[in-house]
């Protein structure tokens, strides 16, 4: 992993091209040594956002994906020259479309549309989890030789609440408010 490294690809906004846009988010992600689960996640919301440029940007040709990587993160940003600002939508349960955002808002730690010369970009950011400390701890139920002396014969949790860590890509709340990315809509319902 090479923090600060930035991959860049452009796409025809043809159906296509979101085949190509997740294999290669997929391949970056893989290629920066992360775990498999982050390179699933990133490659799933590309997907989305590769989609709905092609799908309610009909004005713009192309489109350009750019992944970042720092030491905590790694931000991809779906950049085109399309009218309009994506937002979330109400969809049936029977609706065959229209949950995208919705997959961004509930996988990605944070994601928004800022405005560029001639279009929009569409990021989201994926946290990049941190390791668990290593332990000595035993997972059998049977005392070790730190236990506390209340002989229950359960083992601590290095947790003082006794949580486990969230799998990557699920979170149970949301860290940062979301409203100034969409307090601007326009005509485009992506």
């Amino acid at each position: 992993m090479v923090p600060n490294d930035v991959q860049t690809f452009s796409y025809p906004s043809v159906s296509e091209s979101v085949s190509d846009a997740r294999k290669a988010v997929r391949k970056v992600v893989s290629d920066w040594g992360l775990a498999s689960e982050l390179a699933e996640t990133a490659e799933l919301l590309t997907s989305e956002l590769v989609t709905n440029v092609i799908l309610h940007a009909q004005d713009s040709a192309t489109c350009r994906v750019i992944c970042e990587l720092s030491a905590k993160s790694i931000t991809v940003t779906v950049i085109d020259h399309g009218r309009g600002v994506p937002k979330m939508r109400s969809s049936s349960d029977t609706a065959t479309n229209g949950r995208g955002l919705f997959l961004v808002d509930a996988l990605a730690h944070d994601w928004g549309t800022r405005p560029v010369l001639r279009g929009k970009a569409t990021y989201f950011v994926l946290e990049i989890p941190t390791p668990a400390p290593d332990t000595d701890e035993t997972v059998t139920g049977e005392p070790d030789e730190r236990s506390t002396g209340n002989n229950t014969g359960l083992t601590h949790s290095t947790d003082p609440r006794g949580l486990r860590p969230v799998p990557t890509g699920l979170r149970p709340w949301r860290r940062t408010p979301r409203t100034h990315y969409h307090s601007a809509t326009h005509d485009a319902r992506c």
